[in-house]
């Protein structure tokens, strides 16, 4: 049951997004660095959403690299479990969205006031708007995936 779940996402995903393996690559990546991955299951994240899971044994949780990929709590150190679903996390996406547009505003007002800081203010916009670019990804990606899973319940 894994493989075979964890093949039905893979297929899904190559479909639609073009640089599937190398989001396949960093999720693993992610998942095995995590200090809540125990090399089997993720301690941290609790999910009802089976398209983000590899494999579910009771309460415990084997992440799909996909959800790793998207964990917003990567690299934290939250001791609670986190229980979340594919809409939690478009809505943590679309909150931290929103927070870098207003940084954005912020600092596009202020470059033309401060002459001698607009370099460093320049510069701090450009990673904004990559990290942008990266949050809008992943919410595309979890549109995709509620998508799917709203059309394939029964699997």
């Amino acid at each position: 049951m894994d493989d075979f779940r964890s093949l039905i996402i893979d297929i899904y995903l190559t479909s639609k997004i073009p640089n599937y393996q190398k989001i396949l690559r960093d999720g693993t990546i992610r998942r095995n660095r995590c200090n809540h991955y125990d090399g089997k299951y993720c301690k941290l994240v609790k999910t009802g959403d089976w398209i983000l899971l590899s494999w579910t044994l009771k309460d415990q949780v084997s992440p799909h690299p996909v959800l790793c990929y998207l964990c917003p709590y990567y690299g934290s150190n939250i001791d609670e479990t986190v229980n979340t679903s594919l809409l939690q996390l478009l809505r943590d996406y679309i909150s931290i969205r929103n927070g870098i547009e207003r940084e954005i505003s912020n600092i596009e007002g202020k470059i033309g006031e401060m002459l001698y800081s607009s370099l460093v203010l320049k510069r701090r916009r450009q990673e904004l708007l990559t990290m942008l670019d990266e949050i809008d990804f992943k919410i595309n990606i979890i549109k995709l995936l509620i998508r799917y899973q709203e059309e394939h319940d029964d699997i």
